[in-house]
């Protein structure tokens, strides 16, 4: 995961100074607030890899 002090001068300043759209205030689904409820965050960003062409000949 790449923090926000870790990003490049130019994007880390566009970044923080972007306009975020603001929401109501209705959730999604019923149920507890958000501080009283589990959450879980699930991404394959980290089980790829970039593969070159010269050694992608095992693909095939």
């Amino acid at each position: 995961m790449v923090k926000v002090k870790e990003f490049p001068d130019g994007a880390r300043e566009e970044f923080l100074n972007r306009d975020m759209p603001m929401f109501e205030e209705t959730p999604l689904l019923p149920g507890p607030p958000l501080a009283e409820r589990r959450v879980a965050l699930i991404s394959t960003a980290g089980l790829h890899r970039l593969v070159s062409v010269s050694t992608a000949s095992f693909l095939e």
